[in-house]
């Protein structure tokens, strides 16, 4: 592992630590309350994910807030390089749905109607 993803792993929490180094097969889904860590814990799981080969393009990390997913982007770049955090899919659940909506609203007519109202 690059020496600056490994610093940043190695400076989580035992428990973030786990979680973010666990089996790269299984997807990860943390919960936690608000300040328990869970950006950080999303960014040190990243930096795995791409250690072990994991094209950015085939990575989705989501979050509910803009804010959180702008700081996962932001940290990522700063450790494993602001190409390759361009590159990921860092997104809010609701901002990820509404973009499948979008891409798949052709398929349903009811679904295309239904966005086009809320688009204008």
């Amino acid at each position: 592992m690059p020496e600056d993803n490994s610093k940043y792993v190695e400076s989580l929490k035992a428990r973030q630590q786990k979680a973010a180094c666990s089996d790269i097969s299984i997807p990860l889904i943390i919960v936690a309350g608000p300040g328990n860590g869970k950006t950080s814990t999303m960014v040190g799981r990243v930096l795995m994910l791409l250690h072990k080969g994991i094209g950015p393009s085939n990575i989705l990390a989501m979050t509910f807030t803009t804010a959180a997913a702008s700081e996962m982007r932001e940290r990522i770049g700063r450790v494993a390089g602001k190409t390759a955090a361009k590159e990921l899919t860092i997104s809010t659940f609701h901002s990820f749905s509404l973009q499948l909506c979008h891409m798949h609203a052709d398929k349903y007519i009811y679904l295309d109607l239904v966005l086009k109202c809320l688009s204008s």
